[in-house]
């Protein structure tokens, strides 16, 4: 997931998604639309004011429902209508789960918080290889703003033996490099402290004496950034909405992989099969959820029309015979992807 943090575009895209969400009344008609469907401008009104909030409309179309439109979660239909797309309905049924996120993260920021937990969702990552937050003073007030959700790490040093001649040492010295040596020759100070019972003074004095003598080298750890147990919970629902923006990027490399599959197969493959054989392992793997149908739609009637498959639910669906374990002539509608998934 972090390639895709790299993308500058998307991640504004993200923010704008991310902004528009850290917004009690906006995540409060994002629940009506949910539960309640299509609803005018004066009905959205009416029931934002039986839960205590009143606006004018004019206040509720500009303010609060045109973010939501930019955002592509909220779309009108006609006779002044507004209900929520397909999109919408995912991220709001998300959102809405977790409202407690959206009112700790900071409104109409840079979203670097909410960016910097999603990458840290697979693994911690160093403050070295953390690109898209610059300067990197701002990633230390990021992860401030982030207290509760990461813990940063790794910013003691780890004390390496050296092999010499141990006669040369005192008691004490030789009392605290074998207890370096007994942890594998590589030890922080705390879990040093933690085996010999003396001072931090004292025991600062005798590392460095055994480090003048040769007996010991200290290897600074970078700082680390990792996630709490709530941060993977937040930065697992920040991903997942991310997921249903990133869907319109992936679009190629699905198709693609549909076209892949089609090609060594000599029988027509229905629907259940193409989901759970080609589609859901790379949306569990890649964005940890499985395709939604209207996902799956998108893509199916896309290389319907692009002349690239043919078939419908009851046959199946095969790829088109004038493609099948051929490379395509330029021109032909949908040839560049089919070129890439037949390589």
């Amino acid at each position: 997931m972090t390639e895709h943090l790299s993308d500058a575009q998307l991640r504004g895209e993200l923010c704008v998604l991310f902004n528009t969400l850290k917004n009690r009344r906006r995540l409060s008609i994002l629940k009506l639309y949910l539960k309640k469907g299509s609803l005018s401008l004066r009905e959205t009104q009416h029931q934002l004011s039986r839960i205590g909030l009143r606006h004018s409309s004019e206040t509720i179309k500009t303010v609060y429902l045109a973010p939501l439109i930019d955002a592509g979660l909220v779309k009108p239909r006609g006779q002044g209508g507004f209900e929520l797309t397909s999109i919408g309905r995912r991220v709001a049924e998300e959102a809405i789960k977790e409202w407690w996120l959206f009112e700790k993260l900071p409104p109409r920021s840079e979203c670097y918080e909410e960016l910097l937990l999603i990458s840290l969702l697979h693994e911690p990552r160093s403050i070295s290889s953390i690109d898209f937050i610059h300067p990197k003073a701002v990633i230390y007030r990021v992860v401030k703003r982030l207290q509760g959700l990461v813990r940063v790490t790794g910013r003691r040093s780890i004390y390496i033996a050296l092999e010499g001649d141990e006669a040369k040492l005192s008691p004490t010295e030789y009392k605290v490099l074998r207890a370096v040596k007994e942890e594998g020759g590589a030890i922080s100070l705390k879990e040093l402290m933690s085996r010999r019972p003396i001072s931090r003074r004292r025991m600062f004095k005798y590392l460095a004496r055994l480090r003048a003598k040769g007996f010991l080298d200290r290897v600074p750890q970078e700082t680390q950034v990792e996630l709490t147990e709530e941060g993977r919970k937040a930065a697992a629902t920040l991903w997942k909405m991310a997921s249903y923006l990133l869907f319109n990027t992936e679009k190629t490399r699905l198709k693609a992989l549909i076209i892949s599959y089609l090609d060594d197969l000599e029988a027509p493959i229905h629907d259940e099969d193409l989901v759970e054989k080609v589609l859901n392992p790379y949306f569990r793997e890649h964005y940890g959820r499985s395709i939604q149908p209207y996902e799956y739609d998108e893509l199916k009637d896309e290389l319907k029309r692009e002349g690239i498959v043919e078939g419908n639910p009851f046959t199946g669906y095969i790829l088109k015979p004038y493609l099948k374990s051929k490379k395509p002539k330029t021109g032909k509608g949908g040839s560049d992807l089919v070129e890439l998934a037949l390589l």
